[in-house]
Parts: C-alpha cells; structure tokens; sequence
C-alpha cells in the first residue's frame, strides 16, 4: 500500500503487524530493506515526519522455526508549501505540461515551475477565481460574476466574455472545448476560452459545483 503522509507540522504515522507463533516471535522493522535501530516491537511510529521519511517500509517477523518478510509500505510525504505570504483561500489549480497556475481569492493567480516555489502573478481578476484548467494551449480560469481569464504561459492574463454574471464554480477541457459550470445550473462552453455559448441542463435551479470528464474506454 501506498501511504500518503502530510510533513513539515508535527504529522505522524503507525505501521503495525500481527504475528502468532510459538515461540513468541520478534519483530524487526526495516526501511529500504535496511534495519531501523531498536524497532523491534509489533508496531513502528514515525513522529514529526519530514521528506527524510519517504521510503518503503517492512517489517521481518522471526522465530526459530523460521521468518517472513511482510510486503513493503510506501510512505510519501507531503510538504506544506505557503506560496509567498498569502493567507487567504485558493480554489483549484492546473498544470500544463511545464508550469502550474494555481486561483485564489481576489482574483489572484500563483504560478510554479515544480509545486515548491510560487509565484505571485498580478490580480486577474477583480473577483475571485474558483477554478482552473488547462487545455488546447491555453489555461483558462473562472470564477465569481461570471469572470473569465485566460493565459497560454500562466502570467499574462486576458480578460473574456462569459455571458453570464452567475458565479462559475468549475471548469474543464474534455480535449476538444472547455466546460464551464456554476450558481442557479449555469453551463458555458467554449472551443478557445475566448467566445463562450450558453448550455442548457434543464433541471431544477441547482449550483454546479464541478465539472468531470470521462475518456472512451476510462
């Protein structure tokens, strides 16, 4: 199994392993198949995790009729990344092949190379930007009052016409056109992120909260 695992605070996480014999047996955890010092009990705790943590665990259970060796345990780690000194909300984020862009509120925009150093683009948006996708070229970004913003490098924006002033809450490329959703069944769609046409679900005045995409044969 694979365990994801939050670092960089004060995250923790438990292996443990049952064993019956006679005689009793001992235990000995290892990472990458190495030996860890004086983890010999039936389960093993790593506290304050950091990156230094991410390997693959198992434990050797032995008696003197013989041992076994449990599968390994991946554990990633994660690490709390605060893009610069903001502290408010952010809403989604894409990637394009070399950068990510990552919308937040104010209608501010975080762009990054590799998902540890951000940096803050310019507010986009007089509104806050709910979500954003990548697709065909560009990203294109949507938010509170119907607001549209698009980019082909994630750092100069240009401002479209939705045609709508209800809040757009999801967007997504389904690889040939981006779909936008949101507030009293609200649906746009667009080949370019620049010209977009009203859908039409006709349903009950529902908010659309996201948007999926399913490929032939996924």
């Amino acid at each position: 199994p694979v365990l994801p695992v939050a670092g960089g605070q004060t995250g923790s996480f438990t292996l443990a392993a049952l064993a019956i014999g006679r005689p009793a047996p001992t235990y000995q955890w290892k990472k990458n198949g190495a030996d860890i010092s004086g983890a010999t009990n039936p389960s093993f705790t790593v506290s304050n995790v950091a990156a230094a943590d991410a390997a693959n665990y198992s434990v050797t259970v032995a008696n003197t009729t013989g041992s076994v060796i449990s599968t390994p345990s991946s554990a990633t780690v994660w690490s709390l990344v605060n893009p610069s000194t903001y502290n408010g909300a952010f809403y989604s984020v894409a990637h394009s092949g070399s950068v990510y862009a990552a919308v937040a509120d104010g209608g501010l925009v975080f762009t990054s190379p590799d998902g540890l150093a951000w940096t803050r683009v310019a507010n986009v948006s007089g509104s806050a930007l709910r979500s954003i996708a990548f697709g065909g070229g560009k990203f294109v970004a949507v938010g509170d009052s119907g607001a549209v913003r698009v980019s082909t490098n994630g750092s100069t924006w240009t401002t479209s016409t939705s045609g709508t002033t209800s809040q757009l809450l999801g967007v997504l490329h389904d690889g040939t056109r981006f779909v936008a959703v949101g507030a009293a069944i609200t649906v746009r769609y667009s080949v370019d992120g620049s010209t977009w046409i009203a859908g039409n679900l006709g349903v009950a005045s529902i908010n659309l909260n996201a948007v999926a995409f399913k490929t032939a044969g996924n």
